[in-house]
């Protein structure tokens, strides 16, 4: 049986230079009540009352939705970064955490068919790509042959999770019958040889 020789690749992985914004694709739209932010929003269209101390008195139109579990409050901790969490998780912090800092607001067309636990899993899963794009931790890759050629139709972009990018470079190795010779780029920190290596023998021995 003849043997399949496999063209060498190097990996160029970057942050992305210019990320789609999350709130163009999600269902879940997030504001601040920080004039700060550019997404900020006045906080009595949700509320009769905000404090740091107290929980907010919900407007009618609000609390429908956070019994819907179409609505989330959120808690924003900043300390060299951004962290937006559903209210009384993530990092609390007496100095750098402002409880009822914000608000998710979601469309119900695209959540309807989601039950409440469903939709509470939903945002979690928004506030870490939107965390991902107001830290500037989206990605982008593609691979380049042995004399530094970009390889056709290997540039991704818009990954807002690492495990993602593992993911469809490992799919698009084993597809393409490519063979990882080195990493590159201003993220290639972030990721290794050895772990895209070692993902690619358990997907191999999975199939």
């Amino acid at each position: 049986m003849e043997k399949i020789v496999k063209q060498k690749v190097n990996l160029e992985f970057n942050y992305s230079r210019d990320p789609e914004h999350p709130g163009q694709w999600l269902p879940w739209q997030i504001y601040s009540f920080s004039r700060k932010h550019a997404n900020f929003v006045d906080p009595d269209k949700f509320t009769h009352r905000l404090s740091r101390i107290n929980s907010p008195v919900s407007k009618p139109y609000w609390l429908k939705k956070l019994n819907a579990n179409t609505g989330f409050w959120l808690d924003c901790y900043q300390h060299s970064g951004i962290a937006w969490n559903l209210h009384g998780e993530g990092r609390q912090c007496r100095w750098d955490t402002a409880p009822w800092g914000g608000v998710l607001v979601g469309d119900y067309k695209d959540l309807k068919k989601l039950d409440h636990g469903q939709r509470e899993e939903s945002a979690r899963h928004a506030l870490g790509i939107y965390n991902s794009y107001f830290n500037g931790s989206v990605y982008e890759w593609s691979f380049k042959s042995e004399d530094s050629q970009y390889v056709s139709d290997s540039y991704h972009d818009n990954y807002y999770e690492i495990e993602d990018v593992i993911r469809d470079v490992v799919d698009n190795l084993k597809m393409n019958n490519l063979e990882l010779e080195s990493l590159e780029g201003d993220a290639s920190e972030l990721v290794s040889i050895a772990e895209i290596q070692k993902t690619l023998e358990e997907r191999t021995d999975a199939s």
